[in-house]
């Protein structure tokens, strides 16, 4: 959305005037029945609604981080997308070619395609464990646990393998995260 509002506002600096209003809702019922679209059918809409699918996007403005060489751990999923090669070892030659589904290369990075976020820039395991280390113990923690640290992490938008054992790890040796992890009860 953010590089939406960036074209909407360069486009606005082409025009002589500009505004933006607000329309109550009780006025908005092509914008109400556009925004139902996503979620039923074109039967119930009356012909007050034109339809228009989009093969393409608006907008193709992708910033990406540069590094020199690839992270370690993504050397062989590196090499199969960009030159085709494969490891010798033919086990991990097929873990390649089936996790290398999930990953993508754009101006020379790595991305892991992600669950809730587009794409992850995939990062050294050393970059990573300080990330961890960094919202684990910054200003705006909460010792929520394993889980929720890694969920910070892949919001921040990177990836890197083993995400989730460094974080249980590092979380089972933190003293707060250990204090406000939940209690085990032994019930009869």
């Amino acid at each position: 959305m953010k590089n939406y509002v960036e074209a909407v506002c360069n486009l606005a600096n082409t025009f002589k005037s500009f505004s933006i209003k607000q329309i109550s809702q009780g006025k908005n019922e092509r914008a109400d029945a556009v925004s139902k679209l996503a979620s039923t059918s074109y039967d119930h809409l009356t012909k007050k609604v034109l339809v228009e699918v989009l093969r393409e996007r608006s907008i193709d403005n992708q910033k990406v981080h540069r590094i020199s060489a690839p992270p370690e751990w993504t050397k062989p999923f590196f090499d199969y997308l960009n030159h085709g090669v494969l490891p010798d070892d033919p086990q991990d030659a097929r873990k390649v070619k089936v996790r290398a589904a999930h990953f993508t290369i754009r101006e020379n990075q790595l991305y892991r395609r992600g669950y809730l976020s587009p794409w992850l820039r995939c990062i050294l395991k050393t970059e990573g464990q300080a990330f961890l280390e960094e919202i684990n113990s910054g200003d705006t923690t909460a010792h929520e646990g394993a889980r929720a640290l890694t969920c910070k992490i892949l919001r921040l938008g990177v990836y890197y393998a083993d995400i989730y054992n460094n974080a249980a790890t590092l979380t089972k040796k933190c003293k707060e995260c250990q204090a406000f992890a939940p209690s085990k009860i032994n019930r009869p």
